[in-house]
This record gives structure tokens, C-alpha cells and sequence, in this order.
């Protein structure tokens, strides 16, 4: 019983871990496909024209919350 209680929190901690990771690294290896999409979601919805030169994005800056600079 003991084992498999270890087993589990091992696979519940990698999991975490690997998640956490590839929130860090989606900004980082998508940024011009995360832009694109947020100016064209941005641009159906508002009355005017949004347009930016640089966006940063981060999964960690008001953690849970996707923050966009």
C-alpha cells in the first residue's frame, strides 16, 4: 500500500512539474502565433482596430491567469 502511495504522488508531482513547464514555454516558443491570434480575437470583438508591435506573455505574473504586456 505504502508503494503505491509513492508511486502515485511521483506521478502526480512529474505531472505537475511537466505542465508547469510547458506553460513557461509556450510563450517563448509561440509568440508570434499567440499575437496573431490575440489581435485577430480582439479585432472581431471591438468597434475599433487593435494593433500593438510587442506582446509578453506570461502564465506566471498573476498566476493562474494568462497576463498579456
Amino acid at each position: 500500500m505504502k508503494k503505491l502511495v509513492v508511486k502515485s504522488l511521483k506521478v502526480f508531482g512529474i505531472t505537475i512539474a511537466v505542465l508547469l513547464l510547458v506553460m513557461f514555454l509556450f510563450p517563448i516558443i509561440f509568440p508570434g502565433k499567440i499575437e496573431k491570434g490575440i489581435k485577430s480575437f480582439a479585432n472581431e470583438n471591438l468597434k475599433g482596430e487593435l494593433n500593438f508591435k510587442e506582446a509578453n506573455l506570461s502564465f506566471f505574473n498573476h498566476f493562474p491567469s494568462l497576463t498579456l504586456d
